[in-house]
């Protein structure tokens, strides 16, 4: 459950970064962050997606989304603000 709060200031940082166009850092976002775990080193955005943020184990914890079509897609639409265009 620890990815949904990086998932969260990831998706922040990449819509401040893109609102005033630095471009560089959107990149640095998606290709520099490193997850570790026992597993080895890799990619953070390769672990920020639904089967990442929350796997099937947690979601049995999530009452109300089960049914849902997408269920982590709705549980991080409930936490995440609209964006303001």
């Amino acid at each position: 459950m620890e990815l949904i709060w990086a998932c969260v200031l990831v998706y922040a940082a990449g819509v401040a970064a893109l609102s005033v166009e630095n471009y560089g850092i959107f990149k640095a976002l998606l290709t520099r962050p490193v997850y570790h775990d026992h597993a080895g080193d890799r990619p953070l955005l390769l672990e920020l997606n639904p089967l990442g943020v929350l796997r099937a184990e947690l979601r049995k914890f999530l009452s109300g989304y089960l049914q849902h079509h997408t269920p982590a897609s709705d549980y991080r639409q409930a936490y995440l603000p609209p964006v303001a265009v």
